[in-house]
């Protein structure tokens, strides 16, 4: 398959896309915005303020992919990495659906992005994108890669420059340097730290380990790395479309269903369980969006109805875990599984292991690459 840096993204991305051509949505005009929550105290002790960088790296991925959509092949491949994961009964006709519908996709979108060393504070966009749903969706995964490590680093240079607090020493900051600059000695070292969390994450539980680290990874070539190297180590997938186009693994090894945008772009929870039930039934519902009990019970109303089919499993990203595991069983009487994510830690899995937590997988990102 022909690597296209479109595609270079996690396959929710590529599923939710789909589904968009496929139900006109991307034909909605769409916008999405780049922004921190809150400024971490390991990155920045003074809690006032990041430094941003990855505005070059932006452009650059941007001017690239614009020309990428010109490509029929582009198509095609997107086609062949998501075929095997529809399970609808009709999915040649879908795919037919699919090919007619391509056209409609608006290639005339609008972003910015702030320029390098602006000052970036809480809940101010740094990135924005205004145009077609499927591209925007497409290119979220890449640029928060980008501009996520690179702010970080800038953000420690900037401090250490002018005399401010912080954590890091000379040493780790010369490796985080290399490591952002795609030196051999600095990736071979992050390799060894992966590999020791992959392994203490792969021994932690016995259930379906799931990575999708490449949002969260410094850059696009760590973020291969994480996930060859959770593969390597008995993981069971990933959500990184990347390391398939490069040859490295089967597209058996990736995978991904909804995510949060997936139901917002929809005026209730219950059209967005359906729509996605015509396209990939028996997959995951994805659960808290808004309210994860009300959610359990509109699946189950949904189930009871005929009005779509049985989840493999309900996801579950945020805390209270436990709580929300627990509503889930009694709701179905232990009949559905669970699935777990949300900066899930080696000793939260530990914790569930120990006492007995019924689940039946786990997406694991930010706190193995972190």
């Amino acid at each position: 398959m022909k690597n296209f840096k479109f595609l270079q993204t996690d396959f929710y991305q590529l599923s939710m896309g789909f589904a968009y051509i496929l139900e006109g949505l991307n034909k909605e005009t769409s916008g999405f915005e780049g922004f921190v929550r809150n400024i971490k105290n390991t990155v920045n002790p003074n809690l006032n303020f990041y430094v941003f960088d990855g505005e070059n790296e932006i452009n650059e991925y941007i001017a690239t992919i614009r020309e990428e959509l010109k490509d029929p092949e582009l198509i095609e491949t997107f086609i062949k990495l998501v075929e095997p994961k529809i399970t609808a009964p009709n999915k040649d006709e879908l795919i037919d659906q699919f090919r007619k519908k391509w056209q409609t996709i608006d290639t005339d979108f609008e972003y910015s992005v702030v320029p390098n060393g602006s000052f970036v504070f809480p809940l101010v966009p740094v990135f924005q994108y205004k145009g077609d749903k499927l591209i925007g969706q497409m290119m979220e995964t890449h640029i928060t890669n980008i501009y996520n490590g690179r702010t970080g680093l800038a953000t420690i240079k900037y401090l250490r420059e002018n005399g401010m607090s912080h954590f890091v020493s000379d040493e780790e900051f010369i490796f985080l340097e290399n490591l952002m600059n795609d030196d051999t000695e600095a990736l071979a070292a992050y390799a060894k730290i992966l590999e020791e969390s992959a392994i203490d994450f792969r021994n932690s539980t016995d259930k379906m380990l799931l990575e999708a680290a490449f949002r969260r990874a410094p850059s696009l070539k760590t973020a291969n790395l994480a996930s060859e190297i959770a593969l390597a180590n008995g993981w069971n997938s990933t959500s990184n479309v990347s390391v398939i186009l490069n040859g490295k693994f089967s597209d058996n090894l990736t995978g991904g269903t909804m995510a949060h945008s997936w139901v917002m772009s929809f005026q209730t929870e219950e059209e967005a369980f359906k729509v996605w039930d015509k396209i990939f039934p028996g997959t995951t519902i994805l659960i808290d969006t808004y309210d994860v009990v009300n959610a359990t019970k509109l699946v189950k109303k949904l189930i009871d109805n005929n009005e779509i089919t049985k989840p493999q499993d309900l996801r579950i990203d945020s805390d209270p875990i436990e709580d929300y595991v627990d509503v889930i069983n009694k709701t179905f009487d232990n009949k559905i599984n669970s699935y777990i994510s949300g900066d899930v830690t080696i000793d939260k899995l530990k914790h569930f292991e120990f006492v007995k937590m019924p689940f039946s997988k786990t997406m694991i990102g930010t706190k193995y690459c972190y």
